[in-house]
């Protein structure tokens, strides 16, 4: 509970945790393409893919899904999150 209502965590955004680093935006598809263009590095070997939440907690696709269907970012459930499902 925060400030007397309850806390629903929810999905921030796309992330791909590689090498210690956390690259961020709306879909990993747009992350990959960014840090390839600004950064010349391939973020998909050795990499791990995943979401934030809105209290900083990375997930995996699997856990995201729960919880973007229990915050109602999905309205159907599912057992993997993908970036384009999210609004």
């Amino acid at each position: 509970m925060v400030g007397g209502e309850v806390f629903i965590m929810k999905i921030k955004c796309a992330v791909i945790l590689k090498d210690g680093k956390a690259y961020t935006g709306r879909s990993h598809s747009q992350i990959v393409l960014n840090v390839r263009e600004e950064k010349h590095i391939n973020v998909y070997l050795d990499s791990k893919e995943g979401f934030l939440t809105d209290n900083g907690e990375f997930v995996d696709r699997r856990k995201a899904a729960k919880i973007a269907f229990k915050s109602g970012q999905i309205k159907e459930e599912v057992d993997c999150l993908f970036s384009y499902m999210l609004k």
